[in-house]
């Protein structure tokens, strides 16, 4: 059953008598991915909000070409991502024979030109109705710690920038970095694989885990063993078609309602006399995390050396 992220999220605070901690995949879930890529192709004869929800309505992994149905929107899905999916194996190509980040960077760009023409899908990609719960639910407290960034622990095998890592952190910065509840934890190039062993190294004791299925990401496969492995926890999956067969009530795996809303940059602004404020915590949580600076010891070693003359 399709339920509001906000309720879901308040209802298991209270349950709880807590605020809770969230980790939270960014792509199809905090703004749309691939949704956004193929609507780049496409010939735009309507708008993304409906692109995207047409795309999560066909799209279904388990299928050979990835798209269920064969009427006219299925095989207008079809038509672009084949597109995009020849664009990704050249680039994947590149990245293997390619060294110099200069010239990956040129290539790459040839690349996108030859298939996309000025395709620019990663810039100014809208928020989803869920960002726009998340941020509502840290207004109202519900959140002790919201972490992003478990998708870009990626290995790579040479020393080439991750433009979509960026786009991620960038992203943020714009946006959740504003509250001190948020982090985003950048594991590039880290070699940590399994997606529930990321958990365990930065937030074992997490609440709920937002994603979605998605086989160059988290498959069916993966998503079992985080649930295995963190059974006490409760998993959110925005209502795709792709995430229906594996939402269970009685394992907490929720599925809620997931499309492109209104919510702009602006909205994440806080106020300027709340700035010095919101620095503070975050000195103070990072503390709470083991990084101890010597401007934090000294400043104890004052306020004792203080009181004893007191």
């Amino acid at each position: 059953m399709t339920t509001e992220i906000y309720s879901l999220i308040k209802k298991i605070s209270q349950q709880k008598g807590k605020k809770l901690k969230i980790i939270c995949n960014i792509n199809d879930v905090i703004r749309p991915m691939k949704s956004s890529a193929l609507y780049e192709v496409s010939d735009k004869t309507i708008s993304l909000k409906e692109y995207s929800k047409i795309f999560w309505k066909k799209r279904d992994y388990e299928i050979s070409n990835g798209v269920q149905g064969n009427d006219e929107e299925s095989k207008l899905i079809e038509k672009n991502l084949k597109i995009f999916e020849n664009y990704q194996k050249e680039r994947a190509d590149l990245r293997k024979r390619i060294d110099d980040p200069d010239m990956y960077k040129k290539k790459i760009a040839e690349l996108e030109k030859k298939f996309m023409g000025n395709w620019n899908y990663l810039s100014n990609r809208p928020l989803t109705n869920i960002a726009e719960d998340l941020l509502k639910c840290l207004k109202e407290g519900l959140i002790e710690e919201l972490v992003f960034g478990l998708a870009s622990w990626t290995k790579r095998e040479q020393n080439l920038a991750s433009v979509l890592n960026k786009v991620r952190t960038d992203e943020f910065n714009d946006t959740f970095r504003n509250f001190p509840e948020c982090f985003f934890i950048n594991g590039n190039n880290q070699e940590v694989p399994e997606y529930w062993k990321r958990a365990k190294v930065i937030r074992p004791d997490f609440d709920i885990w937002i994603l979605t299925l998605d086989p160059g990401n988290i498959n069916k496969g993966e998503f079992e063993a985080i649930c295995n492995n963190h059974p006490n926890e409760k998993y959110i999956l925005p209502d795709y078609n792709c995430n229906t067969d594996v939402t269970d009530d009685s394992r907490s795996i929720y599925l809620v309602k997931n499309e492109i809303s209104e919510l702009k940059k602006q909205d994440f602004i806080i106020k300027k006399d709340q700035i010095k404020d919101i620095s503070f915590k975050r000195d103070l949580k990072a503390f709470s995390l083991g990084f101890v600076t010597p401007t934090i010891l000294f400043a104890i070693y004052f306020f004792i050396i203080k009181k004893q003359k007191q």
